[in-house]
């Protein structure tokens, strides 16, 4: 289980057609990055697995739990700006696997 002591920097890079969709986001800002879980299985998803994985923790719904492992393959997480140069977005927080297609950035709602 990855420590949640550390947050981990990310570099999130837009098209340079949608970069001056980024215009007005700044440091510390709050935002959801959506992005698709492209690398797990999507065959035989069971609808309800063992929290991170834990087989001493009951199973719960596959809604219920933060799985990558998901009928819909989509996955959010609310994330720190630190910086945004040009198409670039460098945040805290992201808990996604470097390479991960990037679907949509929206402002967190709190």
């Amino acid at each position: 289980t990855p420590s949640r002591a550390k947050s981990p920097r990310s570099v999130i890079r837009v098209r340079e057609e949608y970069a001056d969709a980024l215009h007005g986001m700044a440091a510390d800002d709050r935002i959801d990055i959506l992005f698709a879980f492209d690398r797990a299985p999507r065959a035989g998803v069971p609808l309800r697995q063992h929290p991170r994985g834990e087989k001493d923790r009951p199973p719960r719904g596959v809604f219920t739990i933060r799985s990558p492992h998901r009928p819909n393959p989509i996955g959010v997480s609310a994330v720190r700006v630190l910086e945004v140069r040009g198409n670039e977005v460098i945040v805290e927080g992201l808990d996604a696997w470097n390479g991960t297609p990037v679907l949509d950035i929206k402002p967190h709602l709190t």
